[in-house]
Protein backbone atom coordinates (compact mmCIF):
# COMPACT_ATOMS: atom_id res chain seq x y z
CA UNK A 1 0.00 0.00 0.00
CA UNK A 2 2.88 2.33 0.60
CA UNK A 3 4.04 2.12 -3.03
CA UNK A 4 1.13 3.97 -4.62
CA UNK A 5 -1.28 6.74 -3.75
CA UNK A 6 -4.13 5.04 -5.64
CA UNK A 7 -5.90 2.54 -3.42
CA UNK A 8 -8.98 0.52 -4.31
CA UNK A 9 -11.16 1.53 -1.36
CA UNK A 10 -14.00 -0.66 -2.62
CA UNK A 11 -12.07 -3.78 -1.72
CA UNK A 12 -11.09 -2.30 1.63
CA UNK A 13 -14.75 -1.44 2.38
CA UNK A 14 -15.73 -5.02 1.67
CA UNK A 15 -13.09 -6.42 4.00
CA UNK A 16 -12.98 -3.86 6.83
CA UNK A 17 -15.16 -1.43 8.79
CA UNK A 18 -13.79 1.92 7.70
CA UNK A 19 -16.37 4.20 9.30
CA UNK A 20 -14.18 4.86 12.29
CA UNK A 21 -11.43 5.99 9.88
CA UNK A 22 -13.79 8.35 7.98
CA UNK A 23 -13.95 5.77 5.17
CA UNK A 24 -10.38 6.77 4.27
CA UNK A 25 -11.59 10.06 2.86
CA UNK A 26 -10.17 13.52 3.42
CA UNK A 27 -11.72 15.32 6.42
CA UNK A 28 -13.23 18.08 4.30
CA UNK A 29 -14.91 15.58 2.00
CA UNK A 30 -16.08 13.41 4.91
CA UNK A 31 -17.59 16.51 6.59
CA UNK A 32 -19.48 17.24 3.39
CA UNK A 33 -20.68 13.63 3.28
CA UNK A 34 -21.87 13.85 6.90
CA UNK A 35 -23.67 17.15 6.24
CA UNK A 36 -25.35 15.64 3.18
CA UNK A 37 -26.46 12.60 5.21
CA UNK A 38 -27.85 14.88 7.93
CA UNK A 39 -29.68 16.91 5.29
CA UNK A 40 -31.18 13.78 3.71
CA UNK A 41 -32.30 12.50 7.12
CA UNK A 42 -33.84 15.90 7.91
CA UNK A 43 -35.56 16.00 4.51
CA UNK A 44 -36.96 12.48 5.05
CA UNK A 45 -38.29 13.46 8.47
CA UNK A 46 -40.00 16.53 7.00
CA UNK A 47 -41.58 14.39 4.29
CA UNK A 48 -42.72 11.84 6.86
CA UNK A 49 -44.26 14.62 8.96
CA UNK A 50 -46.11 15.98 5.91
CA UNK A 51 -47.48 12.51 5.18
CA UNK A 52 -48.52 12.10 8.80
CA UNK A 53 -50.33 15.46 8.79
CA UNK A 54 -52.09 14.58 5.52
CA UNK A 55 -53.14 11.22 6.97
CA UNK A 56 -54.50 12.92 10.10
CA UNK A 57 -56.46 15.37 7.93
CA UNK A 58 -57.98 12.49 5.98
CA UNK A 59 -58.85 10.69 9.21
CA UNK A 60 -60.55 13.81 10.56
CA UNK A 61 -62.56 14.23 7.35
CA UNK A 62 -63.64 10.59 7.44
CA UNK A 63 -64.61 10.92 11.09
CA UNK A 64 -66.68 13.99 10.30
CA UNK A 65 -68.41 12.16 7.44
CA UNK A 66 -69.17 9.23 9.71
CA UNK A 67 -70.55 11.58 12.36
CA UNK A 68 -72.83 13.27 9.82
CA UNK A 69 -74.07 9.92 8.56
CA UNK A 70 -74.68 8.73 12.12
CA UNK A 71 -76.62 11.91 12.89
CA UNK A 72 -78.75 11.46 9.78
CA UNK A 73 -79.52 7.88 10.72
CA UNK A 74 -80.42 8.90 14.26
CA UNK A 75 -82.71 11.66 12.93
CA UNK A 76 -84.39 9.25 10.53
CA UNK A 77 -84.95 6.71 13.29
CA UNK A 78 -86.37 9.41 15.56
CA UNK A 79 -88.72 10.65 12.83
CA UNK A 80 -89.86 7.14 11.98
CA UNK A 81 -90.59 6.42 15.66
CA UNK A 82 -92.43 9.71 16.11
CA UNK A 83 -94.15 9.79 12.69
CA UNK A 84 -97.67 9.46 14.06
CA UNK A 85 -97.16 12.12 16.76
CA UNK A 86 -95.56 14.53 14.29
CA UNK A 87 -98.28 13.94 11.67
CA UNK A 88 -100.99 14.55 14.24
CA UNK A 89 -99.37 17.78 15.44
CA UNK A 90 -98.96 19.05 11.85
CA UNK A 91 -102.61 18.26 11.13
CA UNK A 92 -103.64 20.11 14.32
CA UNK A 93 -101.64 23.15 13.21
CA UNK A 94 -103.12 23.08 9.73
CA UNK A 95 -106.66 22.65 11.06
CA UNK A 96 -106.43 25.83 13.16
CA UNK A 97 -106.55 28.89 10.87
CA UNK A 98 -105.14 31.23 13.54
CA UNK A 99 -102.07 29.05 14.08
CA UNK A 100 -101.45 28.76 10.32
CA UNK A 101 -101.32 32.57 10.05
CA UNK A 102 -98.55 32.70 12.70
CA UNK A 103 -96.28 30.37 10.70
CA UNK A 104 -93.34 31.96 8.98
CA UNK A 105 -90.41 30.68 6.94
CA UNK A 106 -87.69 31.85 9.32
Amino acid sequence: MGLTNEVDTTLLHQCFELDQFDNLLKPEFMDAVRKRREYLIWEASIEAEKKRIEFLKQMKQETMRCNVIAQRIALQEYLIERFEDISKEVEDWLADEERVKTLDRA
